[in-house]
């Protein structure tokens, strides 16, 4: 009816409207990000990821979409998603000091039955989040959050399914799935 931003009608008998909206790529924002041009095929996500504040980019003008995500990296995307909520302790991993960005969410994590660490005393917040720690820390999340998480993928059809480390099949298995 109208491409206009207001448009107003007299209703002068029963109506049904729909409403589509379509993004006008010629009039795209441009991104805050020096490294992301709205024409990336992952400009929607990264804009959607910081617009509701679970990245914040790793500079006021980088976000460095090619950069390998870190372990640390991962725990704060979640405890952003979970609201960011308040942390009853200290941390128990001699490489996060309080100081860092990621302690509250490293802790936040532990105590919630998330992580476990990469060893008794150690996070290993820098290290790359390697997909078997992916799909645990995922499905330790959904679990924490009181979602059905069910153990119904099929590891049987990877030829690599038995180099699958112990801690991480039921992981694994909920990703497949």
């Amino acid at each position: 009816v109208s491409d206009s931003a207001v448009y107003t009608f007299t209703v002068t008998a029963s109506v049904s409207l729909t409403a589509r909206f379509e993004k006008d790529e010629e009039t795209q924002p441009e991104s805050v990000f020096t490294d992301v041009k709205p024409t990336d095929w992952y400009a929607d996500a990264v804009a959607y990821a910081v617009e509701n504040g679970l990245f914040a980019g790793t500079s006021p003008t980088t976000f460095a979409p090619n950069a390998t995500m870190t372990r640390g990296m991962l725990v704060t995307v979640l405890y952003r998603q979970a609201g960011e909520p308040a942390v009853s302790n200290h941390n128990k991993f001699s490489d996060v000091s309080a100081d860092t960005w990621y302690a509250c969410p490293v802790t936040w994590a532990y105590n919630n039955g998330i992580v476990t660490g990469t060893g008794e005393k150690t996070f290993s917040p820098n290290e790359p989040v390697s997909r078997e720690q992916l799909a645990t820390i995922l499905y330790r999340y959904t679990v924490a959050k009181g979602e059905s998480a069910p153990l119904s993928g099929d590891l049987g059809v990877f030829t690599d399914a038995a180099r699958i480390s112990d801690w991480a099949e039921d992981g694994v298995t909920w990703a497949v799935g």
